[in-house]
């Protein structure tokens, strides 16, 4: 009987103990019958014939609580969900009551029609007080589980953000890519001062955008493309024609948003894994459809031992997108390609991790 997906919870324990003791208080304080006032004998009948009426309807509750909440699922639909559901019961208890009065009564309807429907009236509210309360606590319940499951999410969110942005950040002050920035700036100041300088605005408008999103959960594609284009203009300089960068982006999405620092890492990401030469330079392409963005290349990868790598950024980068949006990250890894297609969010999530951190 109990099923923990869609239960959230154990209830049989609940059950074995909430049938007695409910029937018991019906009997007691609804029909107003004890065994005093009536005898045990007939006290005990009563119970028995409650507690039957308790398990019908507390079934009837059940089933018809898991059926609308896998038609009307989620926290944000409860309201919806529980007024249907409760529609729902009020339309099975009338129904089981007049099935119940024709079945145990029928002799009887027609010849003393008021007595009966006099029994209606007295156990119709009782049951609809029982199949309501069932509904609540299972609701109440559920809404919890979800409520705490929705925040477990964000907090897991919220570390693989922060991990994935420390990342980011380690890789970008590591030793080896500053070493090599500032090689290649050293390279070109006797060369191309002129290109030096751009060299250093450029580094330095990197690190600059690097600290002013280390505390935000989204931002928006324009804002990731100019970030990337500063990343791109130091590969580029370090490669020298090695890498080729395509964009291909729907200027009507610019606005639209995604996790920080994900196109800068994925970029990242293919230059680290693949080989680079001017015969056969390493060609990465960037671009938009169907409301998403797209970062693929051809695959001409380094030898293992060549490659310093965590193996944890496309997971958290898969996390974070769960969390910000229902899309899916799909990562295609074929023969000779490697893509990436990452969600556009039409609007911004509100979250942001100095708000996380200071309710925490």
């Amino acid at each position: 009987m109990n099923n923990p997906a869609k239960n959230h919870f154990d209830d049989r324990l609940f059950m074995l103990l909430g049938i007695p003791l409910i029937s018991l208080i019906v009997v007691i304080f609804f029909l107003k019958e004890t065994p005093h006032t009536v005898g045990w004998s007939y006290f005990l009948i009563s119970w028995a014939v409650s507690a039957l009426y308790t398990v019908t309807y507390w079934v009837i509750s059940r089933w018809t609580i898991f059926h609308w909440r896998q038609k009307i699922p989620g926290i944000e639909k409860t309201a919806k969900r529980i007024t249907t559901t409760v529609l729902w019961l009020i339309a099975i208890v009338i129904i089981f009551e007049l099935v119940c009065l024709y079945f145990v009564g029928w002799e009887d309807l027609f010849r003393n029609p008021e007595k009966k429907f006099e029994n209606v009236l007295r156990t119709g509210p009782i049951s609809m007080i029982l199949v309501i309360s069932v509904t609540g606590i299972y609701e109440a319940i559920y809404f919890f589980s979800m409520y705490q499951r929705a925040e477990l999410e964000k907090e897991r969110l919220l570390r693989s953000q922060i991990e994935g942005q420390l990342d980011a950040l380690r890789k970008q002050v590591d030793p080896h890519f500053l070493f090599n920035s500032l090689n290649t700036l050293v390279s070109i100041i006797p060369e191309n001062p002129v290109a030096a300088q751009e060299f250093t605005v450029r580094l330095s408008a990197t690190y600059r955008r690097l600290l002013e999103l280390r505390h935000t959960v989204n931002s928006s594609l324009s804002q990731e493309l100019e970030a990337l284009d500063d990343y791109l203009h130091l590969l580029e300089v370090r490669y020298e024609g090695r890498l080729q960068v395509k964009q291909n982006i729907d200027p009507a999405l610019a606005d639209f948003h995604l996790a920080p620092l994900t196109l800068q890492l994925l970029v990242e990401n293919a230059v680290k894994h693949n080989e680079a030469s001017l015969s056969h330079p390493l060609v990465v392409e960037i671009f938009t459809e169907n409301q998403s963005i797209t970062v693929s290349n051809k695959k001409r990868l380094k030898a293992k031992s060549e490659i310093d790598s965590t193996g944890f950024g496309l997971d958290n980068l898969r996390n974070r997108f769960h969390y910000l949006n229902e899309g899916k990250v799909v990562i295609i890894d074929s023969e000779d390609t490697f893509a990436v297609t990452l969600p556009l969010l039409e609007m911004a999530p509100t979250t942001s991790f100095s708000t996380a951190q200071k309710t925490s």
